[in-house]
């Protein structure tokens, strides 16, 4: 099986696994909602009855929690597959010379090495791009070290090349959990950067902080010595 065939027959396998995982997610919603609408009349039917909601509540909760762990693997098995997917159709379209799913790693470039640019290693369609497989940060820096600066073991650095050149469905699914890890380290990185944001809200904020509390509780103590009517509220 040539390369082309291999990675359109791994594309369309994960094609498959797309579709059968999608059909658990939606199936799992539906039980989902399915368990929360029969405990909410159960509960309301059986009202009264404390050992029959206690007992009851215990079980569908119970159930439900074990829905939730089932649609959580369901939803990840989903995005393995579309992650599969999206790597094999990028080596497709790199055996047709295109490589602009692949990250060039221009942020390596360096003026003062000897030899860098006269390779054009970080160029749109430079070395490094055309070897990068990385899926995270500390890998990409670690691939634009070792085409910088070189190995200290040569031979060793070969013979894992060439085993790993044997071993693409493993080094696929290594590449899956890489795009998954990075996807979570960059959405921390998001939500750190957010929260680190001053927010400056306008001048009316700080004067319904202390104004809202004053108001309420003059009417609280009115309503309750009957100076004014609920319907005003």
């Amino acid at each position: 099986m040539n390369p082309s065939e291999f990675y359109s027959s791994r594309s369309e396998l994960s094609e498959t696994q797309i579709q059968q995982a999608l059909r658990k997610v939606r199936r799992y919603a539906f039980l989902r909602l399915a368990v929360f609408v029969v405990a909410s009349f159960t509960v309301y039917a059986l009202w009264g009855n404390v050992v029959a909601v206690g007992i009851s509540f215990v079980v569908f909760t119970a159930l439900f929690l074990s829905i939730v762990h089932f649609s959580v693997d369901a939803k990840l098995a989903l995005e393995k597959a579309r992650a599969r997917k999206k790597i094999n159709i990028n080596e497709l379209n790199a055996l047709q010379g295109d490589f602009s799913a692949f990250d060039p790693g221009v942020e390596f470039q360096d003026g003062t090495h000897p030899f860098s640019n006269d390779l054009d290693l970080f160029a749109p369609k430079g070395v490094f791009r055309f070897l990068n497989r990385t899926t995270t940060l500390s890998g990409k820096k670690a691939l634009a070290d070792l085409l910088l600066n070189g190995s200290k073991d040569p031979q060793k650095v070969n013979e894992i090349i060439d085993f790993l050149s044997q071993q693409i469905e493993w080094t696929q699914g290594f590449r899956v959990s890489g795009a998954l890890a990075s996807r979570e380290e960059g959405a921390k990185l998001a939500l750190s950067q957010f929260g680190a944001q001053a927010v400056q809200n306008p001048r009316w904020v700080g004067w319904m902080v202390y104004g809202v509390p004053l108001l309420t509780i003059p009417s609280l103590v009115a309503y309750n010595l009957d100076l004014i009517s609920s319907l005003t509220f």
